[in-house]
């Protein structure tokens, strides 16, 4: 076997604590897509339609105007991202304007690395070779078992697994810059398959992984997939309950209407912004996100509508980034670099009592 096992995340990261407030994210998500040819059973789009709206969230496709908009923004940035990632809460090759993205990002030379997360259902050779051709750095995809009946247990599609394996070992084949890291969910490997998705991937990929199911979504029942009741991460690391989520402290998320995010969730906990309103420099500098991040810190995250129901500080969150045990000293270092003297009140689900009070 060729291919390292090792998580698909980047692993020469910066102690988070060390480093912020930064002066701009090492991190941008911009969400191409918010549909998903898939309904996995752990994931948000296994919810119907009614409750997503509920949620306040559409699956769209972001136009190419708004992605325009966006890289455009982010040239504006002091420096260049680590990462752009291609990629939100849906299947970025949903979006026909896939490739034609990368290159101009590439073009562009705005990020190290960019890169996005798919199920690779809809990937193709020419697909492919587009890919390739425009650019791409890295791409990871996330299997949902070893066989098409198992496919269709997990995510409830229909797709022919040799098929997707060969489409895969073609993007590899052919790759050049571009690195392929290859996850899979223990959800979706019966007992004594783990060594067999070794063995169809590791000559195909140059990374891979099994990651554990976690709770990410309280709408969604997880006992029956949960392995064990510790408090763990995606990658098995177990861990002290975290009250700081340390991911909107390097990582920004446009979606497909414009909309500002602190971080990938599917509502939003902050009402930062729209880009067509406001650049993503001034949103990421600006009074809102200085107002969400402190609030984190003041450990209040739980006054949050949106933020007390989520789990990505303990399942997504990576060690290096962990902030609770250094709270206390960023807060001091926060009151210097932004200049928030006062604690604002908590930020709802809207953003608007932050809105009316940081406007006052």
């Amino acid at each position: 076997m060729s291919a390292e096992v090792k998580p698909a995340y980047g692993l020469n990261r910066v102690r988070l604590g060390n480093v912020v407030p930064l002066d701009m994210p090492f991190t941008v998500f911009l969400s191409v897509s918010t549909v998903c040819n898939f309904k996995c059973k752990y994931c948000i789009h296994v919810l119907s339609k009614e409750h997503l709206a509920d949620k306040g969230f559409i699956p769209e496709i972001m136009t190419w105007d708004t992605f325009e908009l966006a890289a455009e923004q982010i040239s504006r940035f002091p420096g260049r991202l680590k990462t752009i990632f291609l990629y939100g809460v849906g299947e970025p090759l949903c979006n026909k304007l896939l490739p034609r993205m990368v290159r101009h990002l590439k073009d562009m030379d705005v990020a190290d690395q960019i890169a996005f997360i798919t199920n690779g259902a809809l990937l193709d050779r020419k697909m492919s070779d587009a890919l390739i051709d425009a650019g791409l750095d890295t791409i990871r995809f996330s299997i949902q078992g070893i066989t098409s009946e198992k496919y269709f247990d997990i995510c409830g599609a229909k797709i022919d697994f040799g098929s997707l394996v060969e489409n895969i070992r073609y993007l590899y084949r052919n790759r050049k810059q571009c690195e392929v890291f290859v996850k899979i969910a223990d959800v979706a490997l019966d007992e004594g398959d783990e060594d067999q998705f070794y063995a169809i991937f590791g000559e195909i990929s140059d990374r891979m992984f099994v990651e554990r199911i976690v709770p990410v979504f309280h709408e969604i029942d997880y006992s029956n997939m949960i392995r064990e009741a510790t408090v763990t991460d995606l990658w098995g690391n177990e861990h002290e309950t975290r009250l700081v989520c340390p991911i909107c402290f390097y990582t920004l998320t446009v979606f497909p209407n414009g909309d500002v995010y602190p971080c990938c969730m599917e509502s939003d906990p902050a009402g930062l912004g729209n880009i067509r309103h406001e650049p993503l420099t001034e949103i990421w500098n600006g009074r809102k996100h200085t107002a969400f991040m402190r609030m984190q810190l003041e450990k209040k995250r739980m006054q949050n509508r949106i933020c007390k129901t989520c789990t990505a500080p303990d399942t997504s969150a990576k060690l290096e980034d962990e902030l609770d045990s250094c709270a206390q000293n960023i807060l001091a270092r926060f009151e210097d670099h932004k200049g928030l003297h006062c604690s604002p009140p908590l930020t709802s689900a809207t953003g608007e009592t932050s809105l009316q009070s940081l406007h006052a």
